[in-house]
């Protein structure tokens, strides 16, 4: 069966409290609406990352009758242990006795607020701790094959802010034919509208267009733009320095 999102998955099942819960989950992210999920057998999921192609610098070209020099690409080998991702949903006895109808209310604001966690957790997953998943930071900041899709500011200073220039050089960066979206904090997202509207000259590059569920949302030359937010703090996913030595900060957005 080919992967599919989990609201797909929901739509398969027979209406119960389960299939509830999976698509109040999934509705509630900001990833997992769009993001398929795939299933993994066993402790660790193992993946690979190609970092280059046979015949990076050289020809293809011989002599008839002559020799064939073979040369390899190079694919990088990576596994992540994998994490139970989930809990209980509790509601206190007093409203179940004093308040039955707020029970439904308090049971899905229980799962919205775990689902919103995750997706802070997918961009900014610290790692290195058993409980702490690895996130697009963590991988970004400890594994040098994802260097050349980081964008670094040239100023030494946290107050470095975004420009458009660095935005198209990170979209350019990133090897995704089908660019889905732009993840980032409101307060990007809001550099990013200031900007296209001092540098548009008549022509904006940021518009609003109808997604697939036909909402409006804020587009950055048709890829969409999605504020983080996780319920609890007015923005998430701040714009992030680099910490491996010898590196400049690099505020970039969340990721696309």
């Amino acid at each position: 069966m080919a992967d599919m999102t989990l609201l797909e998955a929901a739509k398969l099942m027979p209406a119960s409290p389960q299939r509830g819960v999976i698509q109040t989950y999934a509705e509630a992210s900001k990833v997992l609406d769009i993001a398929p999920v795939i299933g993994v057998s066993g402790k660790d999921f193992p993946w690979s990352l190609e970092t280059s192609l046979p015949w990076t610098g050289s020809s293809g070209v011989r002599d008839i009758n002559a020799d064939f020099t073979a040369s390899y690409g190079v694919v990088n080998k990576y596994s992540s242990e994998t994490k139970v991702y989930g809990g209980k949903v509790q509601v206190d006895k007093k409203i179940v006795v004093e308040a039955p109808d707020a029970v439904a209310f308090q049971e899905a604001a229980q799962i919205r607020a775990l689902s919103r966690q995750l997706d802070i957790d997918i961009f900014e997953g610290a790692g290195g701790v058993s409980n702490n998943l690895r996130g697009l930071q963590y991988i970004l900041e400890n594994f040098e094959d994802f260097d050349s899709q980081t964008v670094n500011a040239a100023a030494a200073s946290d107050t470095s802010t975004i420009t458009l220039d660095m935005l198209d050089e990170v979209i350019g960066k990133v090897n995704v034919s089908n660019m889905t979206r732009i993840y980032a904090n409101s307060s990007v997202i809001r550099t990013i509208n200031s900007l296209s509207r001092a540098q548009s000259s008549g022509q904006m590059s940021v518009t609003r267009n109808l997604n697939q569920y036909g909402v409006y949302s804020t587009t950055y030359n048709n890829i969409p733009m999605i504020a983080m937010q996780d319920g609890k703090t007015p923005t998430c996913c701040p714009q992030r320095r680099r910490t491996r030595t010898g590196t400049s900060p690099t505020p970039s957005p969340c990721g696309s």
